[in-house]
């Protein structure tokens, strides 16, 4: 039975790890934000409550809300009793602004205290994200209120950064409600949304991002140009037409062509690295395979092809045969030539094996001065020539080479209903051994 360790996926740990650190650092940058925000409000300094002149202002309640829910995000994952109920609180504050605003947008009991509170809007994102937040400190909650909330929030958030690029201030209330969202509200939850996708590294909703798998890989390249290159593109694009750099015609077109190549550009980088790892994987796949003396299979590739001959041999009863090989008096040119003369006579022997067998066969060192072939669809009369050819011409190729003497050996078995692989092995080990007797009486 496969290990349990087998099963499990691998990450790349230098990702999972930058992962944890960039949510962390979402959270914080958006609490950042929404303390800005309140700085502004408390000193009457606008610039802190928007990005530029003209600009929605983020509301004071708002940013507390912000805040909330970045500290949850922050310390989701410690266990101490303070910081569970920093989290709790940070969510209940979040919770209960956001579900105020709602209530007075509705009722308009009081204009002055809605005008305070998150839009309506902004309100449901927030909601989005407190549940989302939860459901990163309470394991046992559905997966699915983790992702499905910050998939929505950000997409609402995209939207208004979006509609940013593209309209100008005095005419974002005719997109809709998500108009009334100030911009820096807007960043603000696309960082929160962001900080709760990634949070856990391997173990959170983004753990595709650190697979260390193709898809893992074209994943940390693709999901960031897909989120930044429309937004980015789109603004850019904008206001060049607004400053008259090339006609408002192109604006769409060109709008179109730069995002292509944005996303496509990232996409192929990801692709060639896919490549280059596939490439160097399947390098170190034949490495692992493959003896590097005499550069036929290994006894690891030997029984990797071995099994595949016997599944389809007990499929479809067709006989397969193997042909087990000795290289006879490699110790003695060892002591009396060197090893280089041993060395010589173990790669004649693959050499000489290699020559004789035909595509479907296959032939490995199993170690030392064993050697084994396959020979698949060869019934019992097939298998004694096929190994008195692959004798002949392998004592044939030793003679040619400065080997120092070595000769082999050659026995073989072949399947039939009932036996393991290793049992044909066995048998062909015994017939080998049978033919050595009968070389050692023949010289005395």
């Amino acid at each position: 039975m496969m290990a349990l360790e087998q099963l499990s996926p691998t990450y790349a740990h230098g990702a999972a790890r930058a992962l944890r650190i960039g949510s962390r650092i979402c959270a914080i940058l958006a609490a950042l934000i929404g303390a800005a925000a309140l700085v502004g409000w408390a000193t009457a300094n606008e610039a802190l409550t928007r990005l530029q002149p003209g600009d929605v202002a983020m509301r004071p309640f708002t940013a507390v809300a912000v805040m909330g829910v970045a500290l949850a995000v922050c310390l989701w994952d410690r266990h101490s009793v303070a910081a569970r109920l920093a989290v709790g609180a940070g969510l209940a504050v979040s919770l209960a602004i956001s579900l105020v605003g709602l209530i007075e947008h509705v009722a308009t009991a009081d204009v002055e205290l809605e005008a305070q509170l998150p839009v309506p809007a902004a309100g449901v994102s927030l909601i989005l994200l407190g549940v989302a937040a939860a459901a990163l400190a309470l394991p046992r909650l559905p997966r699915s209120l983790l992702v499905v909330p910050a998939i929505v929030a950000a997409a609402i958030a995209g939207l208004v950064i979006n509609a940013y690029a593209l309209a100008p201030p005095d005419q974002l209330y005719a997109v809709g409600p998500i108009g009334e969202i100030a911009l820096t509200t807007a960043i603000a939850l696309e960082l929160l949304a962001v900080a709760v996708l990634t949070a856990g590294g391997e173990r959170g909703a983004a753990r595709a991002l650190v697979l260390d798998t193709p898809g893992g890989r074209i994943s940390r390249w693709m999901i960031p140009a897909l989120l930044l290159a429309p937004g980015i593109v789109s603004r850019v694009v904008h206001r060049g037409a607004v400053a008259g750099w090339y006609p408002d015609a192109l604006e769409r077109s060109l709008t179109v062509v730069l995002v292509t190549f944005g996303i496509t550009w990232p996409f192929w980088i990801a692709a060639r690295r896919v490549d280059r790892a596939d490439a160097a994987r399947a390098s170190a796949d034949r490495s692992a395979l493959t003896d590097p003396l005499t550069g036929i299979a290994n006894r690891r590739g030997f029984d990797r092809r071995l099994a595949v001959a016997h599944e389809r041999s007990e499929r479809e009863r067709r006989p397969y045969a193997v042909v087990v090989l000795d290289a006879d008096g490699l110790k003695r040119a060892n002591d009396t030539f060197g090893h280089a003369a041993g060395d010589a006579a173990l790669r004649a022997i693959g050499a000489g094996l290699v020559d004789v067998l035909r595509p479907s066969d296959a032939a490995a060192r199993l170690g030392g001065d064993e050697f084994a072939v396959l020979l698949p669809d060869t019934a019992h009369a097939a298998a004694e020539r096929a190994a008195a050819r692959i004798g002949d011409a392998v004592n044939a190729r030793l003679r040619g080479t400065a080997s120092g003497g070595v000769t082999v050996s050659v026995g073989c078995a072949v399947w039939s209903d009932g036996l393991t692989p290793d049992a044909v092995i066995a048998e062909a080990d015994r017939d080998l051994y049978r033919a050595k007797r009968r070389r050692r009486t023949a010289r005395d």
